[in-house]
């Protein structure tokens, strides 16, 4: 298994609605990056229990951010991989993934769903049957999943993972995880998670897909961004995003949104744990938010910014969802 994962802020620390703590809020002056300045309150943002490496921002108590004279946190340049198309982004992304199973059989990979990521698990399993790639020593979490849904909905992931790759190759069904989405008590089941996380050692290598919105698993944007794993409410327009065939039968049949209005989700703070984040996007729809996130302020109001907290972060992206590149370059 892999090292112990990098010592977290505490968890507790404060009165108040966030834990008493607000985080730093990146900006450019002028073109320019103030190394040590007194910050305005909108430089300030509420966090809620955010566990995340020591050292990759500033957090004070809400009570001191207004005024506090204080060093600006380390911001990372991420790597940024163009490629032709979808096609073209999965196969490099096959390129990486299964590089890093061969370099370390017994990764912990965190994964996601929806249909970014499908490409590139087509070619994990085209790896293993036909290069004998294997991934019987990989442990791997995946970023969520609905809260209340049956384990074999049509929509939910569990089916989705075993469809597209679990079934396919040879990674032990003890060795995946997804939360559970029976559990009869939300906080004790995200608890648990967590805490399997953990015992795993951390995850090695988080491979992310961005929302047209900047959401990374369902840490939807925000005043705030909580850093554990955690039920949150998914966006209307993420709803609509994920279930394009049930969209047009809301009017008639409005409790369909609420079957799927909540997730699971892996918290922000435990992403940017992570040793090393991929991220893969494709189409036009992508390409201002991660603009954006890449090269904007940090804010919840965009999650994907916080990527600019990791120090190893790569992009892989088709021309369409980077052609903002050869333009802020």
């Amino acid at each position: 298994m892999s090292a112990t994962a990098p010592a977290p802020f505490r968890r507790d620390g404060g009165s108040g609605r966030f834990g008493g703590y607000c985080l730093w809020h990146h900006y450019r002056l002028q073109g320019r990056t103030s190394s040590r300045t007194t910050f305005p309150k909108r430089a300030w943002v509420p966090v809620d229990i955010t566990v995340v490496p020591r050292g990759s921002y500033t957090l004070l108590p809400c009570s001191q951010a207004r005024d506090e004279t204080v060093e600006r946190p380390t911001v990372h340049v991420p790597e940024i991989l163009l490629e032709a198309d979808y096609n073209a982004m999965s196969l490099r992304a096959g390129d990486i993934v299964g590089e890093a199973i061969r370099h370390n059989p017994s990764i912990v990979l965190a994964l996601p769903t929806g249909t970014t990521p499908i490409g590139l698990y087509a070619d994990l399993v085209r790896r293993h049957r036909d290069e004998g790639l294997s991934l019987s020593g990989v442990t791997t979490f995946n970023l969520d999943e609905y809260v209340g849904i049956a384990i074999d909905d049509r929509e939910g992931y569990h089916g989705f993972m075993r469809s597209h790759l679990f079934d396919h190759v040879d990674i032990p069904e003890g060795a995946w995880h997804l939360p559970n989405p029976q559990a009869t008590d939300a906080g004790a089941e995200v608890r648990r998670y967590e805490g399997l996380i953990d015992a795993s050692g951390g995850i090695d290598l988080a491979i992310l897909g961005v929302g047209a919105n900047g959401h990374l698993a369902f840490n939807e944007p925000g005043d705030t961004l909580t850093g554990p794993t955690h039920v949150a409410a998914l966006a209307d327009d993420t709803w609509l995003r994920n279930f394009p065939s049930l969209a047009p039968r809301l009017k008639d049949e409005p409790e369909l949104r609420a079957r799927y209005s909540t997730a699971y989700t892996v918290g922000i703070g435990t992403i940017l744990r992570a040793r090393k984040i991929l991220v893969l996007a494709s189409g036009m729809a992508k390409a201002s938010i991660l603009a954006s996130a890449v090269r904007g302020a940090i804010t919840p109001r965009n999650p994907a910014s916080f990527l600019q907290l990791h120090p190893d972060v790569t992009f892989i992206l088709d021309e369409a969802a980077g052609s903002w590149v050869h333009y802020t370059a």
